[in-house]
């Protein structure tokens, strides 16, 4: 029996093996229909201001998996895939990059005005997306794939995606990688958005690309109806092989993206399980249980003096902030109730735990890590922690306790919430720097920096900030 896992959930693990087929050209493309709408003057509601002021680990435990790998498995060596300068004028993966650290080298100095100067660049109509860019597109999943112009908004291409309202996307510079809600792969050209589908059905897939291998995490996720497989595989995007597939077991399931530096893939599962694997086989290195906290609420019954406590089984879906980072050897996890913690990533010890003393309201938002700190977005603000030893540096308040995830960039923090505000901090000390209040009450997307252009998506559309 495997422990851990909730209660009432048990599919049956089948084996899904992928075929990668590229075929590339003769799809024809549809026109852009959403206008661009210049927003070179700010409406009274949308204003920008600047400032100036211990679990136990189990290594090599394969009791919870069914490890299935492809024979002969083929050697191959894909090195690092982290955050670097290759990666500085684009944002071809959530959080960034593979590590998932939401950090960008970018320098701000290098772009045409010299400094980041939040100026609307341009506004597009399209809204509730995933976003990635290259230096020169800005791609924008919901129910279409739009392929925009970085520089001006304007749309180049679209496709239908069969998934929404916010399908996983990522990219290898070349193509543009879609997880449908039920369905194979898709991998479109990134310049004319011509497409072919990779593999057989798979269920929200998410995908973290590494050199010529993409790790494609598939599963039933939060959504109803999902797929009936939940699995890890690892295909060569080159020559369109599948390295290996690994099939969960029943109650290890995971709707994250995975997390890789090339040599090892971890996988947060939605009940606290963290799996690590060898990058080249699939492996199973180390798995390690994060503790849950209970949840206890008091009530008073009417009409009596006595009270009844009810302890809540915290084992729920959005327990665990999605895809945790991996930075300095430590892989970083987060509860929704505000517990964070850092695991070796080599053996997953656990190396420091620590009470951030609120909540994270948004299980999709996560933190980036940068400059030897986790920047986490809270219902009590912006926290930066030390990544040493999980100390909380600086706090600094935002308009909603709802937050998306932040993103790190040329010493500065962007994170925006979900009263619409885009905020510029100081990463030091979290001094605000700037903000902007027009982006729609509601759901907001990660901020992306690509060839100087600072991208996030609202209820009222794409902004496109410099």
């Amino acid at each position: 029996m495997v422990t851990g896992a909730r209660p009432g959930v048990g599919r049956l693990a089948i084996t899904l093996i992928v075929a990668l087929i590229l075929i590339i050209g003769g799809v024809a493309t549809t026109a852009y229909l959403a206008t661009p709408r210049n927003e070179a003057t700010s409406s009274t509601s949308s204003v920008a201001t600047r400032t100036t002021t211990g679990p136990t680990t189990t290594a090599n435990d394969t009791s919870a998996v069914d490890l299935q790998v492809s024979t002969p498995t083929p050697s191959f060596q894909n090195g690092s895939c982290g955050a670097g300068p290759a990666y500085a004028d684009s944002w071809l993966l959530f959080k960034h990059d593979s590590e998932r650290t939401g950090f960008s080298s970018y320098n701000f100095s290098t772009s045409s005005a010299g400094k980041f100067l939040g100026q609307i660049a341009w506004r597009n109509s399209s809204g509730f997306s995933e976003m990635i860019a290259t230096q020169s597109e800005l791609f924008v999943a919901s129910y279409w794939l739009y392929a925009l112009n970085l520089t001006n908004g304007k749309g180049l291409w679209t496709e239908t995606t069969g998934a929404g309202p916010a399908p996983p996307i990522a990219a290898d510079g070349n193509m543009v990688y879609l997880g449908e809600n039920v369905g194979p792969l898709t991998a479109f050209n990134a310049t004319t958005g011509a497409n072919s589908q990779i593999g057989d059905t798979m269920t929200l897939a998410t995908v973290a690309i590494c050199g010529d291998v993409a790790y494609v995490n598939s599963g039933p996720g939060r959504f109803p109806g999902g797929g009936p497989t939940d699995s890890l595989q690892a295909l060569n995007l080159t020559s369109g092989q599948d390295l290996w597939t690994l099939n969960l077991a029943s109650g290890f399931f995971s709707s994250y993206y995975p997390t890789t530096d090339g040599h090892m893939v971890y996988m947060l599962m939605d009940n606290g399980t963290v799996f690590a694997y060898s990058a080249a086989s699939g492996t199973l290195v180390w798995r390690q249980t994060i503790p849950l906290v209970p949840v206890t609420t008091v009530s008073t019954i009417t009409g009596s003096n006595r009270s009844v406590t009810v302890v809540v089984n915290p084992n729920a879906a959005d327990d665990f902030v999605e895809t945790p980072p991996l930075s300095g050897g430590k892989l970083f996890v987060t509860t929704t109730f505000g517990m964070m913690y850092a695991l070796n990533a080599t053996n997953g010890g656990m190396v420091w735990s620590t009470d951030l003393g609120t909540k994270i309201t948004d299980a999709r938002g996560s933190s980036a890590v940068a400059y030897g700190k986790i920047f986490e977005g809270t219902a009590a603000g912006l926290l930066a922690i030390y990544a040493t030893n999980g100390s909380i540096v600086w706090k600094a308040p935002l308009n909603s306790t709802d937050t998306g995830t932040p993103t790190v960039v040329d010493g500065y923090v962007f994170i925006a919430d979900f009263s619409g505000t885009l905020y510029q901090f100081n990463a030091s000390n979290g001094a605000l720097l700037w903000s902007y209040t027009g982006l729609g009450v509601g759901y907001v997307s990660e901020p992306i920096v690509a060839d100087g252009f600072v991208a996030v998506d609202g209820n009222h559309g794409v902004f496109a900030f410099r």
